[in-house]
């Protein structure tokens, strides 16, 4: 799958990356539609407050449900 993964100030790279498993509790989402909003700019032209990278970017978005994992109750795949 792709993501965008922050690497420093004004370094954000699409990269191939696994996809992740769901683990118990967890539901996992394929993304149809990502936004760009004013945090995101803040952090492409000023920093990240974390101090690892790559980090994967994006918290605003939507998609359909594509699996969901042990114990999670009220999603199903396709919501």
């Amino acid at each position: 799958m792709l993501a965008a993964r922050y690497y420093g100030i004004g370094d954000v790279r699409v990269e191939e990356v696994p996809q992740p498993v769901c683990a118990p509790g967890e539901v996992l989402i394929k993304v149809a539609y990502a936004g760009i909003c004013g945090s995101d700019l803040h952090i492409y032209r000023k920093g990240m407050f974390v101090t690892y990278s790559p980090v994967t970017m994006g918290h605003e978005f939507s998609g359909v449900v594509a699996a969901v994992g042990a114990d999670v109750t009220g999603l199903m795949p396709g919501d």
